[in-house]
């Protein structure tokens, strides 16, 4: 076939051609569910459009005098209607439940006519309707509608409550009692993400001074004062939103003459206008008698045989430099350590009055120390010269060790005496299993516990030492990064769960090929250390009365049921959160919700971040449902699991994830049953995808069946655990770019209409390979890395356009994928869209993995992520359907 056109397909319609029509047909329209279902096809279960249309103007519905959220008198229930299936319809022969889930299911009945894929709800679509919506337009914190989607680049206005960026709840409509939260089959839950990135052109968080006094609390539930407060007639005090006690206002705080014109001098104070506020505080909230203290920074390299052989010393020397002294300098208050490890803890002596860096080792293994404080933690501008000469020598210096064993706990607890009294973070790399010195570990990998009830004792610690430095670390407030470049087992269950419990990330990298991974590894360092992030932290959330937080759920160490605490929490963590009902709910009142960030700042500033957010009430299940939130409801089910990992098998683990959908669409049915006909399976509107992402849960590395090593299952499930929605969406189902279908007017930056996105982004297919066109060129962005296929038979041309070369084989797999610059449209095209992904998602990497078809081994990871097929693992798209349907029916819901 020929290369044709500018970069349309061969002959055929283009993708956009086609997704366009698919796009009119496909999406809700307002039709009435009987003109829904008079398009059915003749199948056996046709889904007709189900997608919900996201008007370019949004509707404003009337607000309650009093109410702060969505006026529940004016919902009504929404559906997107499923064709009746029933057991005289014929179904897909390959209509089987998921292997993990211990649904049975009937013999398949013989197939007549299968369901076209393309009728089925689209993730790609909706993503990319959102974010045509959200393009010029802005989302106000306090519209009556559902938050753009967590993949959407889209501006925020903060108003009382706070913007989407920081905190969704599972459903925007709480429930009164706990009758109707169990008749909604929802779990009550939410996700906040502190310290997220906010664009440029939006406002900052604002900082209000309190250093000289306290920031105004409430006496009995010590919740923090905030913009739906009430203030008292004669302005002498205020009422709590959350439990209703009568607060004094202190003079000292608020001068009366902000009363005399309340609409001029509350619009001056931020912590009464704006959802999300960062109250800087005095000693009263130091974490220890000493006052804090700017961070310090602590680089701690493996040059252990391992190491030095896949070329680490000379990678993390390098990131160290552009973290340094790159485009974007460190604050001047910061100060760095840098030392290395193999079997020995090598410190290095940095003072300025140096010509060369000297150092000093540490050969004990069984009592580690620190040989000396002065000269190792260092102004990294005064200390410029030596610093340089040191990462300029590194490499050489440890080319010759050939120790094995790199004593890894002993790297660790050299980590928490030098940063006892300051706290701050320290950046680990881990090569291989630490198996001599402190906390040294046995290999216990064994494939023939996968799929065994014991394979879970692979995911937990096997040394307490861990556990227990971890203890340690946190009480000084120092976190801890591991970047594992292995090639065989290192255990990351137990060396990493450091890291887990100090508000850490792991960072792993299978199989390490320098060449290939090391620039993703200098930029995922790069992105640790320069990430928002504080350190000392301290989280608590408080709700109104009637409700409780029974369970967070994320990375952190837990010691009373109330609080939990971080060594250290950045911006691409996440924490989720479920609530009980505790008494019954006053319908004609808000429910509110705040969230309480002690913490310290990188140049040591004490601040209290507060994150508030209220809700309308209703006592009728429908509105729970209605205004349910897919993404957030998605995350919550999904960090439940990651978080029993340690205690239930990968087959319970899945049979609850998919009864939680059943239960949920169970629930729903009885709502909408007046307007159903028997056998019609009904999805709410705004859970059309759930089903989708749930499957994609289920064939996620983390928990789906098979022969899975287990580092690579545990740094799945703990990423789960704490990333951000933004980032487990992706992870879950990746946008997938066919570059070779690009149209002219896309990935170009549009001078006429600029919105809020860099380049106007094309649409994305479908995660099947029905969508996978012979010949074409795809990048796949998942949360954590981004893939270039390459089809073999790809276009010479358009080989030549990206890579200036004219044969598949000439293109190296490799190495990173660098793009040319090439003066054609094809590649600066591409090249723009991987500045605006960057821009959009600064946690991963753009560098793409190139992986061409039927030449290289990671083809099999690509095409793990195309999780609407069938495979070995689980079931696809269209029989995961077929089989909550089954499930449904049997439970007697027809």
């Amino acid at each position: 076939m020929a290369y044709s056109g500018q970069y349309g397909l061969y002959g055929n319609p283009t993708n956009v051609e086609r997704n366009n029509e698919r796009h009119n047909s496909l999406f809700y329209t307002g039709e009435t569910p009987d003109a829904q279902l008079a398009s059915q096809v003749n199948a056996q279960m046709n889904l007709g459009p189900q997608i919900p249309s996201y008007p370019q103007e949004k509707r404003r519905t009337r607000r309650h005098r009093d109410a702060h959220a969505y006026d529940m008198s004016l919902m009504e229930p929404e559906a997107n209607f499923l064709p009746p299936m029933t057991p005289s319809t014929p179904l897909a022969p390959a209509a089987q439940p998921l292997d993990t889930t211990g649904v049975s299911s009937e013999a398949p009945y013989e197939d007549t006519n299968l369901l076209d894929p393309k009728s089925l709800p689209s993730v790609p679509d909706a993503r990319f309707q959102d974010q045509l919506t959200y393009k010029n337009y802005t989302f106000n914190s306090m519209d009556k509608t559902n938050p753009p989607l967590s993949t959407t680049d889209f501006v925020g206005y903060e108003q009382n409550n706070s913007s989407s960026k920081f905190v969704q709840l599972t459903t925007y409509a709480i429930p009164s009692s706990n009758d109707v939260l169990n008749s909604s089959g929802l779990p009550l839950g939410m996700i906040v993400q502190p310290f997220a990135e906010i664009r440029p052109d939006e406002a900052p968080v604002p900082v209000v001074d309190y250093t000289t006094s306290s920031p105004p609390r409430c006496k009995k539930c010590r919740g923090y004062i905030n913009p739906f407060v009430q203030f008292t007639l004669s302005h002498s005090g205020w009422t709590c939103n959350l439990c209703g006690a009568e607060n004094s206002l202190s003079n000292d705080v608020y001068n009366p003459m902000l009363f005399t014109n309340q609409q001029n001098g509350f619009s001056s104070l931020p912590e009464l206008n704006v959802g999300t506020v960062d109250f800087e505080v005095g000693k009263d909230y130091w974490a220890v008698e000493e006052s804090p203290q700017p961070a310090q920074y602590v680089f701690v390299i493996d040059v252990s045989y391992e190491a030095t052989s896949k070329g680490i010393p000379k990678i993390a020397a390098e990131a160290i430099r552009d973290i340094l002294y790159g485009p974007t300098p460190l604050h001047p208050s910061v100060r760095v350590t840098i030392i290395a490890f193999d079997r020995n803890v090598h410190f290095f002596y940095l003072t300025p009055n140096l010509e060369q860096p000297r150092m000093i080792s540490v050969a004990d293994l069984e009592h580690p120390f620190v040989p000396f404080k002065n000269g190792l933690s260092v102004d990294p501008m005064e200390s410029r010269t030596v610093i340089e000469r040191l990462l300029d020598t590194l490499p050489s210096i440890v080319e010759d060790i050939k120790v094995p064993e790199p004593a890894v706990g002993n790297a660790m607890e050299c980590i928490k005496d030098l940063l006892k009294e300051t706290g701050g973070k320290a950046c680990l790399f881990v090569s291989a299993l630490p198996t001599m010195g402190l906390g040294r570990l046995r290999y216990r990998e064994d494939q023939r516990l996968y799929g065994n009830p014991e394979e879970k004792n692979l995911w937990n610690t096997q040394e307490k030492w861990y556990s227990l430095l971890a203890d340690e670390l946190v009480t000084s407030g120092i976190s801890i990064d591991i970047f594992f470049t292995p090639t065989a087992y290192v255990d990351v269950a137990t060396v990493g769960s450091v890291a887990t419990l100090t508000g850490g990330q792991v960072w792993y990298y299978g199989n390490f090929v320098p060449e290939r991974d090391g620039p993703r590894l200098k930029q995922d360092l790069y992105r640790s250390v320069t990430r928002e992030q504080g350190f000392r932290v301290m989280l608590k959330t408080r709700c109104s009365n009637g409700l409780r937080v029974s369970r967070y759920l994320g990375n952190f160490l837990q010691r009373t049921p109330r609080d939990i605490e971080f060594g250290g929490l950045d911006a691409d963590k996440s924490i989720g959160m479920l609530f009980n009902l505790e008494g019954k709910l006053n319908n004609a009142l808000d429910a509110h919700f705040q969230t309480a960030v002690l913490y310290t700042t990188p140049r040591g500033a004490r601040r209290v971040r507060v994150i508030n957010y209220c809700c309308a009430v209703t006592s009728r299940n429908y509105d729970t449902i209605s205004l349910a939130c897919v993404e957030p409801l998605v995350g919550i089910f999904s960090k439940i699991a990651s978080m029993n990992m340690a205690t239930e098998s990968l087959k319970a683990i899945a049979t609850k994830l998919v009864e939680g959908i059943v239960k949920l669409l169970s629930c729903y049915r009885k709502v909408a049953s007046s307007r159903l006909t028997p056998g019609q399976l009904v999805l709410p509107k705004h859970l059309i995808l759930l089903p989708i992402y749930m499957l994609s849960v289920l064939k996620s590395s983390a928990f789906r069946s098979g022969t899975i090593h287990s580092d690579v299952r545990v740094s799945q499930f703990r990423f789960i655990r704490a990333s951000p929605l933004s980032q487990l969406m992706l992870n879950l189902y990746p946008h997938i770019y066919a570059l070779h279908s690009l149209q002219p007017n896309e990935c170009i930056p549009n001078a006429d209409d600029p919105g809020c996105t860099p380049v106007e982004y094309p649409l994305c297919v479908r995660a099947s390979r029905k969508f996978i066109e012979d010949g074409g060129a795809f990048l796949i962005v998942t949360g954590q890395k981004v893939f270039l296929w390459l089809h073999q038979r790809t276009s010479p041309l358009l080989l030549q356009d990206l890579f200036g070369v004219s044969q598949l084989e000439q293109v190296d797999s490799m190495k990173a994928c660098e793009l040319p610059e090439m003066d054609n449209l094809l590649s600066i095209q591409v090249r723009n869209l991987l500045s605006a992904l960057k821009l959009q998602y600064p946690h991963i990497s753009v560098q793409p993995q190139v992986v061409r078809q039927g030449i290289d081994g990671s083809e099999g990871e690509v095409f793990s992520t195309l999780v609407e097929d069938p495979s070995r693992e689980g079931v696809g798209y269209i029989e995961f359907l077929t089989m909550i349907h089954e499930t449904l029916h049997s439970q007697g819901f027809k």
